[in-house]
Parts: C-alpha cells; sequence; structure tokens
C-alpha cells in the first residue's frame, strides 16, 4: 500500500508541476504580430513565384497562393480602369 501511495504522490507532483509550467507558458506569453514586408515584382516574376508555389504540397502552399492570386487580380483590375482627372474650378 505504501508503494501505490508513493506513486500516486509521485504522479501527482509530476502532473501539478506540468499544468504549472503548462500553465505558466501560456499565461506570459504574448499574442506576437506576424512581422509584414512589401516587395515589388514584374507579372512575370509573380507568376514563376507563384508557378513554384505550386509545385510545393498544397497544404503549405495553397493559401499563400491564394494571397497572390487575390492580391494580383485586385492590382490588374486597378490598372485596367482609367483615372479619371480631377476637375478644374
Amino acid at each position: 500500500m505504501k508503494i501505490t501511495t508513493k506513486i500516486g504522490l509521485s504522479f501527482g507532483l509530476l502532473v501539478f508541476a506540468l499544468g504549472s509550467f503548462v500553465f505558466t507558458a501560456f499565461a506570459f506569453s504574448k499574442a506576437v504580430e506576424p512581422q509584414t514586408l512589401k516587395f515589388e515584382f514584374t507579372l512575370e516574376e509573380v507568376n514563376v513565384i507563384f508557378e513554384g508555389l505550386g509545385e510545393l504540397p498544397a497544404k503549405k502552399s495553397e493559401a499563400l497562393r491564394g494571397k497572390i492570386y487575390q492580391t494580383a487580380q485586385e492590382q490588374l483590375k486597378a490598372q485596367e480602369q482609367p483615372q479619371s482627372l480631377p476637375k478644374k474650378n
């Protein structure tokens, strides 16, 4: 009976210690915003990057490919629309 008690007590202390560590790690960790970078590429360069990402496993690359595609479509559409000049008073 004493062996069981010692094992139970040791296991309980181990669980408590691990729980305390996990709580402390999450309680004091700050949400870190990802750093953003801005690049300029030609349309040809974007296509090379897009195709290269297509060679990677989908679970790693599809979100980024979607973001590139959406951004490119928005920018290309904006370039097609003629800019109206401000009216002179």
